[in-house]
C-alpha cells in the first residue's frame, strides 16, 4: 500500500496539472437539466481547498471522477440497476473530461476510488447506521479491475 501510495504521489507530481474542483463529488451534489442541457452543482462548500492563497486552481480533478465513480457504486441501496450505474459513470466523466484542459491520469483515478472506498469503509465500521458489509462489497467491486474500472479504460481524455 505504501509503494502504492508513493506512486500515485510520483504520478500527481509529475504532471502538475490542476483545476478547481467540487471537493466532495457524488450525484447528490449534481443536477441535470434536460430541457436546457445546464447542470447544476450544489454543496460547494470545499471547493475553495482547491483554490491557492492568489485563487489559481490548484486542485486534482481525479479526485472528483474518483469519489464520483466510487459513490455511484453506492447506487444499490437507491434501486439503481448496474446498467443505470454505469451510464451515469460514463456520462459524468465523459461531461468532465469534455471540460477539462487536459487528459486525466487512469492510474491516479483508480488510486482515488479506492481512497474513497476505504474512508467509507473506515466509517463503516464505526458507525451503528452504515452496513460493513455493502462497504466492503463496493470495495470489493472497485478491486476487481475487469468491472469496477474497465468501463473508464478507453474513455475521451484518458
Amino acid at each position: 500500500m505504501n509503494q502504492l501510495i508513493a506512486d500515485r504521489k510520483r504520478d500527481i507530481a509529475s504532471r502538475p496539472r490542476t483545476a478547481v474542483v467540487h471537493g466532495d463529488a457524488h450525484p447528490g451534489s449534481f443536477f441535470y437539466d434536460r430541457a436546457t442541457g445546464h447542470v447544476t452543482m450544489i454543496d460547494t462548500t470545499t471547493l475553495h481547498c482547491s483554490l491557492d492563497e492568489n485563487g489559481e486552481p490548484a486542485g486534482v480533478p481525479e479526485r472528483d471522477l474518483g469519489h464520483f465513480v466510487h459513490m455511484l457504486r453506492t447506487g444499490e441501496q437507491y434501486g439503481l440497476t448496474r446498467q443505470e450505474m454505469e451510464e451515469s459513470t460514463t456520462d459524468f466523466v465523459d461531461a468532465y473530461l469534455g471540460n477539462a484542459a487536459a487528459p486525466a491520469n487512469l492510474q491516479i483515478i483508480r488510486f482515488l476510488m479506492s481512497c474513497s472506498a476505504l474512508s467509507f469503509l473506515n466509517y463503516a465500521a464505526h458507525s451503528y447506521q452504515t452496513k460493513v458489509e455493502l462497504q466492503v462489497k463496493i470495495l470489493q467491486d472497485l478491486f476487481r479491475l475487469g468491472e469496477g474500472w474497465a468501463q473508464l479504460d478507453g474513455m475521451r481524455g484518458l
